[in-house]
């Protein structure tokens, strides 16, 4: 198996690779009450691991369209290599569209599953089903469930873990590998859909090859260490978020830092995580 992940390049097998290689070392920090909570490579891989088994069970196939509307919060980072893991397509949507923005895009897509950071957001995809010709999504996953539960096809994202596990448990982690290794470099792996200046929001779709070849090409210009602390300070609908902090991250193997509010004051954070 460690041979073969090495014969072709793609995102999904970079992500398991450091999972293998880094273990217990720090994928990502974040604030809970308070307290700076350090979350190891080994961890958020068993994560991951019971997102992409989750949705598989769902009835997520490789090629498949995934939206998620979240602030950049640890769940959604953990669901965007879920997502890329299934073989699916993460696209997200800005976290401050409106129905009808989300709408647009699930429609543009066609997506049929979506995370959901909260309440609220869970509101709008339900309300943008409302506009004319929309697409009915068969489930939304939420990250923060409200207390008084939701409707037919909506689920908290433990449930979906839950629904991971239980199919790790059946099948071992096969399925999962075997899903992994049939993402290609040419495969699309996200479509990030733009501001819109000239006109609705078009999907700019990205490969694996591609994001890893500008990955590449940045760290030439400046170089990205083991050593090295990030931080995230957009959203994760951004292309900028995604290129230039969020994979690099991945990648190159150093922890990034994720800020507990959204927006963060960013001078206090920068000040408070001193990222290299």
């Amino acid at each position: 198996m460690d041979a073969i992940l090495e014969i072709e390049e793609t995102l999904p097998k970079v992500f398991i690779n450091q999972v293998k290689q880094k273990k217990n070392k720090t994928f990502l920090i974040y604030k809970n009450q308070g307290r700076w909570q350090h979350v190891t490579w080994q961890q958020a891989g068993e994560k991951v691991k019971q997102i992409s088994l989750g949705l598989m069970a769902l009835g997520v196939k490789k090629g498949d369209r995934v939206c998620a509307i979240s602030e950049t919060i640890p769940d959604h980072a953990y669901c965007y290599l879920g997502i890329m893991n299934a073989g699916a397509v993460y696209t997200p949507i800005y976290h401050t569209n409106s129905p009808k923005e989300c709408a647009h895009v699930i429609n543009g897509c066609g997506a049929q599953i979506a995370f959901a950071q909260d309440q609220k957001q869970l509101v709008k995809l339900t309300e943008a089903a409302k506009w004319p010709d929309e697409r009915t999504l068969g489930h939304i996953i939420v990250f923060d469930m409200p207390k008084a539960g939701a409707g037919p096809g909506v689920m908290s994202l433990d449930r979906l873990c839950e629904i991971g596990q239980q199919a790790l448990i059946k099948s071992s982690e096969q399925p999962y590998l075997e899903r992994l290794l049939s993402v290609k470099p040419d495969d699309l792996i996200e479509i990030i859909y733009t501001s819109g200046t000239t006109g609705p929001p078009k999907g700019v779709m990205d490969t694996s090859a591609g994001m890893i070849k500008g990955l590449k090409e940045f760290a030439r210009f400046h170089p990205f260490f083991e050593d090295d602390r990030g931080v995230s300070h957009l959203p994760m609908a951004h292309g900028i978020e995604l290129r230039l902090s969020h994979l690099p991250h991945i990648y190159f193997g150093f922890p990034k830092y994720m800020p507990n509010r959204w927006p963060p004051c960013m001078t206090m954070f920068v000040k408070l995580t001193r990222p290299s």
